[in-house]
């Protein structure tokens, strides 16, 4: 294979472990990132050794090689940003409070209001609900 698809196997090779290891943390399976990490080596190790031997001088090599590295750090660095970006919008949206109301009229016009306030816990797994103030209530005339 030329040296050219190699790059861009790689290149795709690394999009996909970095969007598994995204996906894998945004769902929880915490499991798959050391499985997916050693088998995107394996992959790009294997791919390296079909490349086709072009004879050019050292200094050309030298840079191609050094340009396709730093390609190769830029991806798995945006991966990360989106995997920590993922990771963030899971736990950030079940630890934010849950805030509900009843609204209600008496029978002599006045209106009064009852808040309630779910908050769940560090991993928004078993939250629980309590009422603002037991003997809170707003009233006002209609």
């Amino acid at each position: 294979m030329k040296y050219l698809t190699f790059f861009i196997l790689s290149v795709l090779t690394a999009c996909l472990v970095a969007s598994l290891i995204g996906w894998s943390i945004a769902t929880g399976y915490l499991f798959l990132i050391p499985i997916a990490i050693p088998l995107g080596i394996i992959i790009i190790l294997a791919c390296s050794q079909h490349i086709d031997t072009i004879v050019m001088d050292d200094r050309t090599r030298e840079m191609r090689s050094f340009a396709a590295f730093r390609a190769l750090e830029i991806w798995v660095f945006f991966g990360v940003i989106i995997a920590v970006m993922l990771y963030a919008s899971v736990i950030s949206d079940p630890l934010s409070p849950k805030v509900t109301g009843q609204y209600s009229t008496d029978d002599n016009g006045t209106r009064s209001m009852e808040i309630t306030v779910y908050q769940p816990d560090l991993f928004g797994v078993s939250g629980f609900s309590y009422p603002l103030n037991d003997n809170l209530r707003y009233r006002f005339n209609g």
